[in-house]
């Protein structure tokens, strides 16, 4: 739940700072609650776009991650060309389509969960990722660790498999997803206790002025996806350099042993990353959100202006993505000796967004009609009497 303590976070500190632009944010997350089951609160939208995994929804799956490519070995094949449509892109287009005069409610809802979890996502060191070796020398390396296969590491739970999710959990303090798949359990007591000492514990270890203000301003998403990078090559993959070799160089059929004594570097980073991608979610809030937030009047909640905003938000994202895919293939065929019509690349690529698109506004209709009977989490107000940061 490192992406929930992540907005904890952030609602702290702007509470402290900017308690308007907080309450724009709640106001934003509570809008369409029924397309978006048990995210009614700002805190538990932040998990809201890795329920789509859950439900086999891969449609926005590349949008999760940003694998600048690691090469640690000779003589490779040329690396694939880059995808564009990458979380740097999608979070920079989050930011500025929830800063747009011409904002509707349906997209502010959007736009902000998705804020949320990419600023978390940017801040796990190996979403910034892909090592490509001899074992893995072509297509997307080894995606971020996630084909990197660990032995069972001794006193950490047993769906930490991989170097990937041993970073997801935080070097294994956490595993539990309170709010995913559906059926989870929810803030129990149990867990309502340990989050809030979690948060303050973090904060009071981290807090805001400890680190530099040119780490927050300029707001620079592409920099701090490089900061990542190099966090995981000294710490996740163990290497001092670009250059050297990796400790951890992944296997495709063999599992390594994570060195033991290299656990405490993986908590360390990650609870100062968590913590730092905090404020820096604070910070993007408060830089993109209007002062107040009111919903226009025109605004209607029948089924008919309701689809006509989701498929507008669809269709303002898939003319910037085709535009995006179609200047990467035309500078790719500019280089390239191959023989492939760049009208075909891009006819291939736009007949995909449009399907892609055509895929989501389904996905949110039915959604829209299945799901809206789940149990919504107040989880600001339970927490709120919980976690005091002084």
């Amino acid at each position: 739940h490192g992406h929930l303590l992540v907005a904890e976070i952030a609602v702290a500190h702007l509470n402290k700072t900017a308690p308007d632009v907080l309450d724009v944010a709640f106001k934003m997350v509570a809008e369409y609650q029924d397309f978006f089951p048990k995210t009614k609160n700002f805190v538990p939208s932040a998990a809201w776009s890795d329920n789509l995994h859950s439900q086999d929804f891969r449609l926005l799956a590349e949008w999760h991650y940003n694998d600048r490519p690691w090469q640690v070995d000779e003589n490779l094949p040329p690396l694939p060309p880059a995808n564009p449509s990458n979380m740097i892109w999608a979070l920079e287009s989050c930011i500025k389509g929830i800063s747009s005069p011409k904002l509707t409610p349906w997209a502010a809802s959007f736009y902000i969960r998705w804020i949320n979890h990419l600023i978390g996502d940017l801040h796990q060191p190996l979403h910034n990722i892909a090592q490509y070796s001899s074992n893995f020398p072509d297509g997307q390396g080894d995606r971020g660790g996630n084909e990197c296969k660990l032995s069972p590491i001794a006193g950490l739970s047993s769906q930490i498999k991989d170097l990937h999710k041993l970073w997801d959990s935080a070097g294994g303090t956490f595993v539990q997803d309170p709010f995913y798949p559906p059926t989870g359990p929810g803030f129990t007591p149990e867990l309502q206790l340990k989050f809030a000492n979690q948060t303050r514990e973090l904060m009071k270890k981290y807090p805001f002025e400890s680190f530099e203000m040119n780490r927050f301003d300029p707001i620079d998403v592409d920099q701090w996806s490089l900061e990542g990078f190099n966090l995981a090559i000294k710490y996740a993959y163990i290497s001092d350099s670009q250059t050297s070799p990796p400790l951890l160089k992944c296997l495709k059929s063999t599992k390594l042993t994570f060195p033991i004594e290299n656990l405490k570097a993986v908590q360390d980073i990650t609870h100062q990353q968590i913590a730092l991608a905090g404020y820096r979610l604070a910070t993007v809030l408060k830089s993109s959100l209007p002062k107040t937030w009111v919903v226009p009047i025109s605004s209607s909640t029948d089924d008919a202006s309701q689809m006509k905003e989701i498929k507008d938000l669809l269709t303002e994202l898939r003319e910037a993505q085709t535009k995006l895919l179609q200047q990467q293939s035309n500078s790719t065929t500019t280089q390239s000796t191959k023989t492939v019509s760049p009208a075909t690349v891009v006819i291939c690529l736009l007949a995909g967004v449009l399907i892609g698109a055509a895929a989501a506004c389904g996905y949110v209709w039915w959604r829209r009609r299945s799901l809206t009977n789940y149990r919504v989490l107040n989880d600001e107000q339970e927490l709120g009497n919980m976690v005091t940061v002084s």
